[in-house]
């Protein structure tokens, strides 16, 4: 791969990056009410989630992925029913009393950790999105051969990078954000905005025509 084919997959990388999205919404609901260190376990799903689909483009199983109309249908309704299964749990939160304080004292143990980077994980495997750019745009910049393996592993790379900054970033302004961390009652709004918003994503991915 010369220079510019690289600047071109790192520049599509960025825009599948910062632009809106399940994981920029699952960083604005987590860190608020659950802390920095449950951020960035959802980001560690995120990476997680990355390398399962640029293995799977670089053996060659999304091709095969592509070619089935049945097993794209039933990769899309469950990252839909994931994303409304996320939005259901912020809500559910948001109705609680005294939600943000209860996950707050949650926040840090191994469970939400775990929970976190589960989210995140599924939240990415699951996303169309970054399917559609694993199976129709990432084969593309892969040489044939022996090289394909360690070109895939470069361009999950550079999507792992671009990810754990950009959302990194916004993991440490949320957190910084004294006044949301402490606001119980922001916390509650947030859950259910958040909610509202992965249920109106999980029904709109699971309308999309491949």
């Amino acid at each position: 791969m010369d220079l510019s084919h690289f600047v071109a997959i790192a520049t599509i990388i960025s825009f599948l990056v910062v632009s809106p999205g399940p994981s920029g919404l699952l960083i604005v609901q987590t860190v608020p009410s659950a802390g920095k260190a449950c951020g960035f376990a959802s980001i560690a799903g995120f990476l997680a989630a990355f390398c399962l689909h640029g293995a799977m483009s670089a053996l060659g199983v999304s091709m095969l992925l592509a070619k089935s109309a049945m097993l794209l249908a039933t990769v899309k309704y469950l990252g839909a029913a994931y994303l409304c299964w996320i939005g259901f749990k912020a809500l559910l939160a948001a109705t609680q009393q005294a939600a943000g304080k209860a996950q707050a004292i949650a926040c840090g143990t191994s469970k939400s950790l775990r929970n976190s980077f589960s989210d995140g994980f599924f939240t990415n495997a699951l996303n169309p999105k970054i399917l559609i750019f694993y199976l129709a745009v990432f084969p593309h910049f892969l040489p044939s051969g022996d090289s394909a393996v360690f070109m895939a592993l470069l361009l999950v790379g550079v999507h792992s990078a671009l990810s754990t900054l950009w959302f990194g970033g916004l993991v440490l302004v949320l957190a910084n954000l004294r006044t949301v961390r402490l606001n119980v009652p922001l916390q509650r709004c947030l859950n259910g905005l958040a909610g509202t918003a992965f249920i109106g994503i999980g029904v709109k991915y699971s309308t999309l025509v491949f």
